[in-house]
């Protein structure tokens, strides 16, 4: 069983709790986001943990699955690689080439694609 928290609540967040909450194998433990209110959907709809930061959920979880704004990827993804978490990020991954080398940069096993 992998265990993933979603990370963004909006739109695309709802959507990526709702597909994977439905996959075999997968167990969405967590939804996280800065907005009570969508905090609250999320409770709702979806039953799991709720918090404003990652850093609460990360050493509970396998995996991350990044629908922050685009301009927010950054330092969630980073954070879920330098902690050897498996991690899906809503595209882009980042704003721009340097950021992008940064997420990637964080990888503890760069050389094995995961």
């Amino acid at each position: 069983m992998i265990r993933i928290a979603v990370v963004g609540m909006g739109l695309m967040g709802m959507l990526h709790a709702r597909i994977l909450q439905r996959l075999r194998g997968v167990e969405v433990v967590a939804a996280i986001d800065i907005d009570e209110s969508r905090l609250a959907l999320a409770r709702q709809e979806f039953g799991v943990e709720t918090g404003r930061s990652i850093e609460a959920v990360i050493d509970r979880v396998d995996a991350v699955s990044v629908t922050l704004p685009d301009h927010l990827h950054v330092d969630a993804c980073r954070l879920a690689l330098l902690r050897d978490k498996f991690v899906l990020v809503e595209k882009p991954l980042a704003t721009t080439p340097a950021d992008c080398e940064r997420i990637l940069a964080a990888r503890k096993r760069p050389e094995q694609a995961r």
